[in-house]
């Protein structure tokens, strides 16, 4: 008897660590159109890969593109280790979009050895972002980017939070008449620079914090306990939106916190996918 109840102990924990770990869920988050935009979009958000490309209910860019994405955002951390970096590259080149964009985060400047942090050189960290460009993806450092889409321009801002500090100003070119416009950070605090600098935003997007990646009694606990996992309204035009990231740090295990990518739904109703 008690062997039994300890097979069906570990049977029960294996299915759990599985499905938690392993099976990608892919969340809709439906959005008001404002006016000024003439055109439904739909945008998609990866962050946090970690260097983890393919799970049991398939791979990253396979799992994009069935959300037949306009914008795709990736919100930093790509790899664990920079060996990891091409094969992360391949899989984002599957992706079916032309218009995609990424943000730093913290693993784009140092690994773990162990539990030991080792930092990258600046040219090993400039070799990433010249390589993401090289394989078609916009890097946005403080900067934005203007879509030209038929039914008006949608502003992509992307603001370098890697490390707290480097955050500097970037607003949409006044002159493009912007009718949307999406804000990237890696860490959720871009939100307090953005609020500091008085720089608007329609939808906000981070990542970062795993969602807690192990979280106890439903609560996501430590440094980035406060902030709320998935989608916020912060006020009648704008949203803010944490994602719970691909991939693993330390840890290869979540609970409580599956790995997502996330799908937005600016106008219209939700796509048959």
């Amino acid at each position: 008897m008690t062997a039994v109840l300890a097979a069906a102990g570990i049977s029960l924990a294996l299915a759990l660590y599985v499905h938690q770990t392993w099976v990608v869920q892919r969340t809709w988050t439906m959005l008001k159109r404002p006016s000024a935009l003439k055109q439904d979009l739909t945008v998609v958000q990866i962050s946090d890969v970690h260097g983890k490309t393919t799970f049991l209910n398939g791979n990253i860019s396979g799992m994009v593109n069935k959300l037949k994405p306009d914008i795709v955002c990736v919100t930093g951390d790509l790899t664990n280790h920079l060996w990891q970096l091409p094969k992360v590259l391949r899989e984002l080149g599957q992706i079916k979009c032309k218009y995609i964009f990424f943000i730093p985060g913290n693993h784009e400047w140092y690994d773990y050895i162990g539990l030991r942090q080792r930092m990258y050189t600046p040219e090993q960290y400039a070799e990433t972002m010249r390589r993401l460009r090289q394989a078609g993806i916009v890097t946005l450092e403080n900067e934005c980017a203007v879509v030209p889409l038929k039914g008006g321009k949608v502003a992509v801002c992307g603001y370098d939070n890697a490390f707290y500090g480097n955050e500097k100003e970037a607003r949409p070119p006044a002159k493009e008449n912007i009718a949307y416009t999406i804000a990237l950070g890696h860490s959720p605090n871009i939100v307090h620079f953005l609020e500091r600098s008085g720089i608007g935003f329609d939808l906000l997007m981070a990542g970062h914090t795993h969602g807690g990646q192990i979280r106890l009694f439903g609560r996501q606990h430590g440094k980035y306990g406060h902030f709320h996992i998935g989608h916020k309204q912060l006020d009648t035009n704008r949203s803010f939106y944490i994602n719970r990231g691909l991939g693993t740090v330390l840890i290869p295990l979540r609970l409580g916190s599956r790995p997502e990518i996330a799908a937005f739904r600016v106008g219209g109703s939700r796509p048959r996918t």
